[in-house]
């Protein structure tokens, strides 16, 4: 789970058939794409990403330890039913489907801009939604400008993301520091 990322600009966050993935406390500021984008290509019968999800993805599932994974990440095993299970016969050739982008949450995420795109093999009820606010002023401490620091994007007591949920952002730990080198920083 990623939590507390600020991402501004042409970004977004992209879930590209990928099963569980969990997108929680984003501040998203999107000009141009959409904050949020689904798509279902891990569904797509064209030989380059039939072979990406096939192949390449399945390679790496098998070259991690199996049982160190599936007890630290129980999520790795809704992937069965799409690979066959580490010890049954794998699913492959013509009864190989693809692996849809399924049991994603996005959840008390700020989205300023454009909100939600999905398509591709992909459908709306892929996603979980919930307590994102995507409408009206989140009320930042500033407004933010091209030449904002992180510090601009803390929220303001009064903002109607707390009322959602939305945990704090440490925006003062985000970006450069005067007299701290990089490798003495301390990582939290």
């Amino acid at each position: 789970m990623e939590i507390g990322t600020i991402g501004a600009g042409d970004f977004a966050q992209a879930f590209v058939g990928v099963d569980v993935v969990w997108i929680e406390r984003r501040l998203f500021i999107a000009e141009h794409l959409r904050c949020v984008e689904l798509d279902g290509r891990g569904l797509d019968s064209s030989p380059t990403w039939r072979e990406m999800v096939d192949q390449t993805m399945r390679q790496g599932l098998v070259a991690v330890p199996q049982p160190l994974y599936r007890a630290r990440y129980p999520e790795i095993k809704t992937l069965d039913r799409y690979y066959g299970p580490p010890e049954g016969s794998p699913i492959k050739g013509a009864l190989f489907t693809g692996v849809p982008p399924e049991n994603n949450v996005v959840a008390c995420n700020i989205c300023v801009g454009k909100w939600l795109n999905v398509y591709w093999h992909a459908s709306p009820q892929m996603l979980r939604l919930e307590n994102n606010l995507t409408e009206g002023d989140p009320r930042f401490v500033e407004s933010p400008s091209d030449k904002s620091s992180a510090k601009s994007f803390a929220l303001r007591p009064d903002s109607p993301a707390w009322k959602l949920g939305f945990q704090k952002i440490p925006v003062e730990q985000i970006g450069p520091r005067i007299g701290i080198r990089p490798e003495d920083a301390e990582v939290k």
